[in-house]
C-alpha cells in the first residue's frame, strides 16, 4: 500500500466508502465542509485529502491540514492565554503541524482515518502514520483518535496524551422531548424559570444567512473564541476565513438561533449527513447580564428537532465545556496522540502538557466521568 496528497475527492472516489457510511449511518455529505476548506488553502494553511491506494486502487482515506505557523499559543490553556507576556511568547514561537481534520470538519466519524474494507482497516492506519512520520517539514503530528487504538500509535512512534471524549444523543431513545426532560430535572427546571423570566425565540434557518443574524453570529463566535477551553492549530485560519466557507452558504447545513429579549445570544450549526445531525460550529454571548443557560436550552431545541424528524444520533463532538459533559447520553474515548522529531516540542508535549488546552479539556471531562459514576466512556458501537 502506499499513500497520496491530494485536493480532489471525486465522486467515483466516494462512492468507495459507501459501506463504511451505511455501517455509520452517515453519507457522502460528511466531505462538504472540509471540501470548502480545500477550496480555500495557502501556501501557509493547506487542506488535503491523504489517499491509500493498494495497487490502483483506493482503499483508505484521511483529511488533514498542514499549518505553517501554529502558534504555541493557541495551546495555552484558557488561563495562560490571558496572560500579555505568554502570549508575546506564544505567539513568538512558531512550528509547522499537521493536524488531522476529522474532529473539526467531519465529527460524526468515529475514526480519524476511512476505510473501503474492514479488512483493509490496519493496513490504511499503519500506511497514513507511515507516510506522515517521514514528512521532513513537519515539525509536529497531531491526531484526536480513539482511545481503543492507543497500541497502533505507540507501534508508530506516537505519544499517546489524555484528552476529552466525543459526545452526542442517541436520538431513538427518547419519544418525546419530555422523555428526555424526565432524566434531566435540574436542565428542566432552570429552562421553566428562564422561560418565564425572558422572551426566548428560536429561529432555524438553511442557506444563505441574513446580515443581521451574521453580525449577531459573528459576536457570538468572538465572545466564546475569547471564552474558549481549547483552541486549534488552525484557529488563525478560522478566524480569518470561516466566514467564507460552505457554513453558510450550502444547504445541508442548518442553523439554529436563539435570541433572547430580541437579541442573538447563540448559535449553532449542523450538518445534515444520513442519519446523523452533526454540529460543526457554534457559539454563546456569555457577556449578556444574568445567567443564561442558552446552551442548555439549545441542546434540548436541537433534541427536539432530531426527535421530529427521524434522526438517530444528535453529534456534539467533543466534550469541552460542564454542560455538555452533562448532558450527553453517549461518549466515546478520545487520546491526543502527537509524534514530533523536533526534541524540544517533544520535552514540552512531555512535560508540559498538564498546561495546553488538551489536558484542560480532559479534565473537564474526568470530572464529569467521576459524576456519572463512570471509570472511563463506554466505547462507541455503531449506530
Amino acid at each position: 500500500m502506499y499513500c497520496k496528497e491530494e485536493s480532489i475527492l471525486t465522486p467515483e472516489e466516494k462512492k468507495r466508502f459507501d459501506g463504511f457510511f451505511h455501517e455509520q449511518g452517515l453519507s457522502e455529505d460528511i466531505f462538504i465542509y472540509f471540501e470548502s476548506l480545500v477550496g480555500l488553502s495557502t501556501d501557509q494553511d493547506r487542506f488535503f485529502f491523504i489517499k491509500v491506494f493498494h495497487g490502483d486502487v483506493l482503499v483508505g482515506l484521511a483529511m488533514f491540514a498542514r499549518v505553517g505557523r501554529n502558534r504555541l499559543y493557541n495551546s495555552f490553556n484558557t488561563k495562560l492565554r490571558k496572560s500579555t507576556l505568554l502570549e508575546k511568547l506564544g505567539g513568538m514561537l512558531s512550528s509547522t503541524v499537521y493536524f488531522s481534520m476529522h474532529a473539526v470538519s467531519s465529527p460524526g466519524l468515529p475514526r480519524s482515518f476511512l476505510y473501503t474494507d474492514k479488512r483493509f482497516e490496519d493496513a490504511v492506519n499503519e500506511s497514513i502514520l507511515s507516510w506522515l512520520r517521514k514528512k521532513k517539514d513537519a515539525d509536529t503530528v497531531i491526531i484526536f483518535d480513539s482511545a481503543e487504538k492507543s497500541g497502533l500509535y505507540a507501534r508508530n512512534s506516537f505519544t499517546c496524551h489524555p484528552f476529552s471524549s466525543d459526545s452526542w444523543l442517541d436520538v431513538p431513545r427518547y419519544e418525546t422531548i419530555d422523555d428526555y426532560l424526565a432524566l434531566h430535572r435540574r436542565t428542566r427546571k432552570n429552562l421553566s424559570r428562564f422561560r418565564k423570566r425572558r422572551t426566548v425565540e428560536v429561529e432555524t434557518l438553511r442557506g444563505e444567512v441574513p446580515e443581521e443574524i451574521m453580525r449577531g453570529i459573528i459576536e457570538c463566535l468572538m465572545c466564546s473564541y475569547r471564552n474558549s477551553q481549547g483552541l486549534l492549530p488552525i484557529q488563525d485560519f478560522f478566524n480569518t476565513n470561516l466566514l467564507r466557507t460552505a457554513l453558510f452558504s450550502s444547504e445541508r447545513f442548518i442553523h439554529f438561533v436563539i435570541r433572547v429579549d430580541g437579541q442573538i445570544a447563540g448559535f449553532s450549526t449542523r450538518l445534515q449527513c444520513g442519519k446523523n445531525l452533526i454540529g460543526i460550529i457554534g457559539g454563546y454571548n456569555r457577556e449578556l447580564p444574568g445567567n443564561l443557560p442558552v446552551y442548555d436550552f439549545m441542546i434540548v431545541t436541537t433534541l427536539d428537532y432530531c426527535i421530529r424528524n427521524g434522526y438517530t444520533r444528535l453529534v456534539y463532538g467533543l466534550v469541552d465545556n460542564h454542560t455538555k459533559a452533562r448532558m450527553m447520553d453517549s461518549f466515546r474515548e478520545q487520546k491526543f496522540y502527537s509524534f514530533s522529531r523536533n526534541p524540544l516540542l517533544r520535552l514540552l508535549l512531555k512535560h508540559a502538557y498538564r498546561f495546553l488546552s488538551g489536558y484542560e479539556l480532559h479534565r473537564i471531562d474526568a470530572e464529569a466521568r467521576e459524576k456519572r459514576g463512570a471509570p472511563a466512556p463506554p466505547t462507541s458501537t455503531p449506530p
